[in-house]
Order: structure tokens, then sequence, then C-alpha cells
């Protein structure tokens, strides 16, 4: 079923290609015989997707699927498919192997000739290829997968092995990872990430019903964002208006200071014990706390007044470099203070060609950089 928010629209997704190894080469009943045991495992082990957020195309001699959801989703799914399988195999020997690839990227949602939904740009192209350089048994997957993936935990960040760089047929580079489990390319994955991932989508199907249970539906993306910025601004702002008044209550007691010889003539009417010389060392010390504090303030304010903007719209992300550091990854980065001076920025997405461009930023001006990968 096509997703009308979806379609004709450029979308990041993860893509996971099986291959039935040597496929074509078996006769017609083993072939029909090993689709239907891939059908079934496939089915059990993407039940509890959303259906709005997978779409399966059948290869011919294997399968694709697509996720839209979490990156997470496409090495979940295989790798219980292949745990399913092998169970299989142990009940009813089927001897068939499969190559697995996985890769993250973009993709536009179509129509094939016979209305169904099917996927079109560089990720399932890149998928293939990925695909391609594994053996018998083996999970590879892409760089821009590896990159997401691996960072949304260190337990997943463990599950690779960087296998160098490979050329497929076109001439056309890869970095590749090995998904590499300590029992082997058949080992089942890890309890804690089982575990791990149940929790989540225990705790996402939760939210979920409570927001429905109170009539409200889930926000999009944008508007919690926005959500966020707005709650962030507001502290900021309270944070600001503390240090302001705490500037002004400094300022406004300083001022009403009296002179050391005064301020022990008024204490000795009052009868107070405390000595001439220790009351003028102590507004003294008051005093000259308050000077540092305001110098500080104004070497802040002189600051911020001479800096500059880089301002940044990238499509769909990309990681950003200032003279060859990285300062994050945009969206959600959008603006970076600077000073003044001349930088190269260079900008990144996994398997597109990078982006380089040199600016001059001055005090208190904003230098727009916008780029789209396609």
């Amino acid at each position: 079923m096509m997703m009308p928010e979806r379609a004709n629209k450029t979308l990041i997704c993860s893509v996971a290609f099986l291959d039935i190894v040597s496929y074509s080469s078996k006769p017609v009943a083993e072939q029909i015989r090993f689709k239907e045991c891939l059908n079934e495992a496939i089915s059990e082990a993407i039940q509890d997707i959303p259906l709005n957020d997978r779409v399966t195309l059948d290869t011919g001699d294997g399968v694709a699927l697509c996720f839209f959801g979490d990156p997470e989703d496409a090495l979940f799914a295989v790798m219980h498919c292949r745990d399913i399988l092998r169970e299989k195999e142990q009940a009813d020997p089927l001897q068939m192997e499969l190559r697995i690839g996985i890769n993250l990227g973009p993709v536009k949602l179509v129509k094939d000739i016979n209305g169904q939904p099917n996927l079109i740009g560089d990720a399932v192209n890149v998928g293939q290829r990925v695909m391609s350089f594994a053996h018998p048994g083996q999970i590879m997957v892409s760089r821009s997968y590896y990159e997401v993936v691996s960072r949304l935990s260190q337990e997943y960040g463990q599950l690779f092995q960087y296998q160098g760089m490979r050329t497929d047929k076109h001439v056309r580079e890869h970095e590749i990872y090995e998904v590499s489990l300590s029992g082997g390319v058949n080992a089942p994955l890890p309890k804690a990430l089982h575990s791990r991932r149940r929790s989540d989508r225990a705790v996402l199907q939760v939210v979920n019903d409570a927001r429905r249970d109170d009539g409200r539906t889930t926000q999009p993306e944008s508007s919690r964002k926005s959500r966020v910025k707005t709650i962030v601004y507001g502290v900021v702002a309270f944070l600001a208006l503390v240090v302001v008044l705490d500037i002004l209550f400094r300022g406004g007691v300083l001022s009403k200071a009296q002179p050391p010889q005064a301020g022990a003539a008024q204490q000795a009417n009052t009868g107070s014990k405390q000595k001439p010389e220790a009351a003028g060392s102590e507004t003294a010390s008051v005093i000259a706390a308050g000077d540092g504090q305001a110098a500080q303030d104004a070497s802040r304010q002189t600051a911020n007044e001479k800096a500059g903007y880089l301002s940044f719209a990238i499509s769909p992300w990309g990681e950003i470099y200032i003279d060859g550091k990285k300062k994050g990854v945009s969206p959600p980065l959008s603006k970076l203070k600077v000073s003044p001076g001349k930088y190269t920025v260079e900008i990144k997405n996994g398997d597109f060609p990078g982006y380089t461009e040199t600016v001059e930023v001055a005090a208190r001006k904003t230098v727009k950089i916008k780029h789209k990968f396609h």
C-alpha cells in the first residue's frame, strides 16, 4: 500500500538486501521451497515493525527490505530472519545460504507498473553492491549505515568490524564493515541487544497508547523540536535575567558603600566591636570583587559584539567540519558562532562526494552555507 505523505519525496531509509546463494542454479522445485522459507522468515522477522515504516520488494533471487523508521530496524530484521532460518535448518535441512548487505541513504518512493510501492535511488543501488561483497553467511554494511548505527550505543558499535575499501563493477569504491559476533557469522544476536530493543519498543508502545487514551495524536518531529527549542530559549533567557539582576544588585550596593572611616565611625556609634580598619578592608575587598566581575562582563560583551555566524541549510543532512575540525551534524545544527576571519567549511554525507567552501566572516555578520546532496 502506497503511503501518500511519502510518495514522490526524497527519504532517508535503511535498505537491506538478502540474496539466496546460487539460487538460479537450483531446480525449480527447490527454488520455490527456498523462496517460501525465506518469505516466512521475513514475515516473522518484521511483524513488529509498523506497516508504514517498511516496504518489501521481491528481487527474484532474494528480497530487499526498506525501513523508514529506526535505522537499527534493518539490522535486527536480518539477524532475526537469519536466526529463524537456522532453526528451520536444524529441523529440516534446507542447505540454503544467504548473503546480506545493508545501506543507509536517499530514496524516492514510487509506484511500479502494477501500482505497487517501489523504491529508486542511491540507497538501493549501494545496498545491492554492498551485498555483492558478502560471502555466504556474511552480513556487510556500508560506511553510511555504520556511522549512524554505531553511535546509537556502545553495544551497537561493538558489532561491526572494518573490512576495508572495495570496488564494484562500475569502478565505484565502497568502505564496508562486517557484522561480527563473538560466536562467528552464524552466532545469534546478543541477548542484551534483544532485551534493549524490546524495552525500547515497549516504552514507545506505552507512550502511544497513553496519547490515544488522552485523545491526542503524535506531534510531528518538527513540532517536537520547536517545543524543545522554545524551552531551551526560555531557560537561557531566565539565566541571563538572573545574571543581569546580580550585576545590577552589585552595582547598587557598591554605589551606596560608605568610605572606610565613615563606616568605622557609624559602627562605633551603634556599639559595634568591629575595628575601623577591618571594616575598611572588607569594603575594599567587595569593591575589588565588583571591579573584577565588571571587567569580565565587559570582556564577554566585547567578544559577543565582535563575533560572526555561520548558518547552515543542508539537505538531507551533513557532517560539518570547520578548518578540519568536526563541529556537528546539520540538521539539527543550524547556526555556529565564530570569530571574524576566513574559514574552510567542509560538509560530508556518507558515500556522497564532499562539499567544500571557503568563506570570510565579518563581525556581527552571518554567512549562509547551503548544499543539497543528491
